[in-house]
């Protein structure tokens, strides 16, 4: 049937009789319309001589353009935002079937039919000028707008009026009814542009686990207050990035003056003027139960430049516990990621030291990449990689420079936000003084200057971890020796029964930290080859993971890389530790989204038993040497408390 009748056709391309068509039963109607126009045509028109493989051709050019449309226009008729167009949302004066009957014939005649009818479809129009309109519509003159009772403002659609004709080509002007179907009146719609419409593209990531026909919420702006509910096309229209992430691009009319982007959920792929929009891809249940986007309340804190940040010295937290606000663990509330990422990465390579190694400033540019391909953005306010080849000595990671640039990549930072912190290099263990390490040794990380002091991870707590607000994520790779517990963190989750093992004397934060280690606590990690070139093993079977297995829950992805290890003969066991409980099982790992909220109704560091300190120098070597164990670890010995199990 055609569009001049609605009602036949919603009803017939109704395939499953639920009053009601989804993106996908419109765009078919819609590219069978077009191609069943084009065809009768072609058969009237004796002058224009086409075979149906060409007219076909020429149809399936457009159903690309046709679907990204149809999105495009989707929200301005989906008014209750279920995701379908009902028969009164279709059929009423003002509906879609108006606007869909616009764009596909309008004031044109019949041997224009194949030239004009893919309409906005598509920008191919055969070297034809354009009107005000689609391609192939006459100009058109301003309206004050239109649409059926409820609808939203016509701004930026084509807002189509219907006149019936008479033979003569006069008639009286009046409003189209879907009811009247007179063949001797045929009907010329004339479509009127209240503004020139321009379009982006925005890029939509497919959470892990959801399936074609699900339902996406979309924020088209940068205020968060503008959104769209969109249908995750069949799998032939899933697009993958270079991380196997799997995504689709939809078209969203663009403002008359953009934003800046800010991206939530996947990237701004395109816009006039550099503009962009904020894609957050969650189910509207998900939506429901979140505890609101870091948008509302007061703006966030602007974020500092590196070189332009100062910091200040460290001073350790006290041994004292702290009443905080808290959600019970059994809450199903997710904390919506706001769109600001952050990065820290470091990479020391020890070169020209008898410590020298080879791979951590290729760990450092890989991981850089790989954050790089999930919208970090990369300038000196949102991403640092301190690296001991650099020439500038700001970015050497110095123990001033490293600890610095802990404090920086916390500066600001509010709910929603999304850090992440990656360090390959040097670990070690020395004594702890204080009695709160259950083994008794503080772990440690070896700046490049590491004979003016380590840094503990005492230390990294309390710049990194205790400091983050609730609501923020900080993900964090630890690739060196004895990183089991680097952060410190009170959690530690046996990945094979999903249960969390709690620190004999823990250190609490609000914010939400996991730390993948390289190894366990008494383990070394192996800085190693491959595919010809240096890197840490942990990093690369981390990089390798997730790019075979994208947005997999935490004990697949940790088994995932366990088994990359494995099978290059590593025997160092890569550990998972958390500030916050969570259910591992459920739970996807996700380098922008999926943030906790706190479930500690305490915080800071309590001491339920002391723990007599490890003896300095145990298993030290007697030549006071540096030494270098078979699997690329190195062992240090010979310096004040240090200890390494080479």
């Amino acid at each position: 049937p055609p569009l001049t009748d609605p009602y036949s056709w919603f009803d017939y391309y109704d395939k499953d009789a639920s009053n009601s068509l989804d993106q996908e039963e419109v765009v078919t109607g819609l590219l069978n319309t077009i191609q069943t126009a084009a065809a009768a045509s072609a058969a009237a028109d004796k002058k224009k001589k086409k075979s149906s493989s060409t007219a076909d051709d020429s149809s399936t050019s457009t159903v690309d353009d046709i679907r990204e449309s149809i999105q495009a226009i989707w929200p301005a008729f989906d008014l209750d935002g279920n995701g379908q167009i009902d028969r009164e949302e279709f059929c009423a004066p003002g509906g879609m079937a108006e606007s869909l009957l616009a764009a596909t014939s309008g004031d044109i005649s019949p041997d224009q039919a194949e030239t004009t009818s893919r309409g906005f479809f598509s920008s191919h129009h055969h070297g034809r000028p354009s009107g005000g309109g689609y391609p192939g519509a006459r100009p058109s003159r301003p309206s004050g707008g239109g649409g059926y009772p409820g609808a939203r403002p016509q701004q930026q659609a084509y807002v189509p009026t219907a006149s019936p004709v008479s033979s003569g080509g006069g008639g009286m002007s009046g409003v189209y009814n879907p009811h009247s179907h007179q063949a001797s009146a045929p009907i010329v719609v004339q479509p009127q542009v209240v503004q020139p419409v321009t379009y982006k593209t925005i890029r939509v990531q497919i959470p892990a686990g959801m399936n074609p026909g699900s339902k996406l919420k979309v924020l088209t702006d940068n205020t968060g207050r503008e959104s769209a509910i969109v249908t995750i096309p069949d799998r032939g229209r899933w697009r993958y990035g270079a991380n196997g992430k799997p995504f689709f691009d939809i078209r969203v009319a663009e403002k008359p003056k953009p934003a800046t982007p800010v991206v939530i959920q996947g990237q701004a792929v395109s816009g006039p003027g550099g503009g962009g929009a904020s894609v957050s891809s969650v189910t509207s249940q998900m939506a429901a139960m979140s505890t609101g986007a870091a948008s509302t309340g007061p703006s966030p804190q602007q974020w500092q430049d590196y070189r332009r940040f100062s910091g200040r010295s460290y001073h350790p937290n006290p041994l004292r516990m702290t009443n905080v606000p808290s959600v019970p663990l059994t809450s199903m509330a997710n904390v919506q990621a706001s769109g600001r990422r952050r990065a820290l990465l470091i990479g020391i390579n020890y070169k020209g030291t008898r410590a020298a190694l080879r791979g951590c400033i290729n760990d450092a540019n890989n991981m850089q990449r790989l954050l790089i391909q999930h919208g970090f953005p990369n300038d000196g306010s949102h991403m640092v990689k301190l690296v001991d080849d650099s020439r500038d000595r700001t970015y050497m990671p110095t123990r001033e420079n490293i600890l610095r640039a802990c404090q920086w990549l916390l500066q600001g930072v509010s709910k929603g936000d999304v850090l992440f912190f990656h360090y390959s290099g040097h670990g070690a263990q020395v004594p702890d003084r204080t009695g709160m390490e259950s083994d008794g040794y503080n772990e440690t990380i070896l700046p490049c200057n590491y004979t003016s002091g380590q840094i503990t991870d005492d230390s990294l707590w309390g710049s990194l971890v205790y400091p983050l607000p609730e609501g923020v994520r900080l993900t964090s790779v630890m690739d060196c020796c004895h990183s089991g517990t680097g952060l410190d963190l009170p959690y530690e989750v046996d990945i094979r029964t999903g249960r969390w093992k709690g620190d004999v004397n823990p250190a609490h934060a609000r914010g939400d930290a996991i730390l993948f280690s390289g190894c366990e606590d008494s383990q070394t990690s192996a800085d190693t080859m491959d595919k010809f070139q240096a890197g840490g093993a942990m990093t690369q079977s981390f990089i390798r993971a997730y790019q075979e297995r994208p947005m997999a829950p935490y004990p697949e992805f940790m088994a995932l890389i366990h088994r990359h290890l494995q099978r290059r003969g590593f025997r160092q066991r890569p550990q998972l530790t958390s500030s916050q409980k969570f259910d591992v099982r459920s739970r996807v790992f996700s380098f922008t989204d999926g943030i906790q909220p706190n479930h500690n109704p305490q915080i800071g560091r309590i001491k339920r038993r002391h723990v007599r300190p490890a003896k300095a120098g145990y298993k030290k070597n007697k030549t006071n040497d540096l030494l270098f164990s078979a699997g690329g670890a190195i062992a240090l010995a010979g310096l004040a408390n240090l200890f390494l199990d080479g």
